[in-house]
């Protein structure tokens, strides 16, 4: 069994806008980039019904059914994320955890990581990735965790990766 760490930071309009700005000048490209990316709903068919759900539902889905995965920890807009997928983390028994990926990294964990304080900003992906992995059953017992990205759920959980887990578990 294993912890996933569901990776859901994004960033903020300022760093959109620049990177808009980078795409047009070297692709020519319009680059339209609003809202929170885990959240933009998609539109799928269960069962010959259409439904719409959040993109990063997809992943959850498969981390909450799968049988190698003990917990899941998403690094993300906590808020936002409790609003929209309260409800639907409730529905399994499977321990969830929220952690608000603008928090800052704690005394506790720049120490325990030996974390140079100007080498990694603490809302930055590796920050995040230090966040998710430190409040993890994974981390109190030393071992891996499955990192997934919230927004690519057909890269993200397939069951090539449930494969290789069960492999490295055993």
């Amino acid at each position: 069994m294993t912890s996933a760490i569901l990776m859901a930071g994004y960033k903020n309009k300022m760093e959109a806008r620049h990177y808009s700005k980078i795409v047009a000048e070297h692709y020519g490209e319009k680059f339209i980039e609003t809202g929170y990316r885990p959240l933009r709903e998609f539109e799928t068919v269960i069962d010959g019904q259409k439904k719409s759900m959040p993109i990063i539902q997809f992943a959850l889905e498969k981390l909450f059914t799968s049988d190698v995965i003990d917990e899941i920890v998403i690094v993300g807009h906590q808020m936002l994320l409790e609003q929209r997928l309260g409800n639907f983390i409730k529905q399994f028994e499977k321990p969830c955890r929220l952690i608000n990926h603008k928090n800052r990294l704690s005394a506790d964990i720049i120490e325990r990581f030996k974390i140079k304080k100007r080498k990694v900003r603490y809302s930055s992906i590796a920050g995040n990735l230090i966040k998710g992995y430190a409040v993890s059953k994974a981390y109190r017992e030393k071992k891996h965790a499955l990192f997934v990205a919230s927004d690519s759920p057909l890269r993200s959980v397939t069951s090539g990766t449930e494969a290789c887990m069960r492999k490295a578990i055993s």
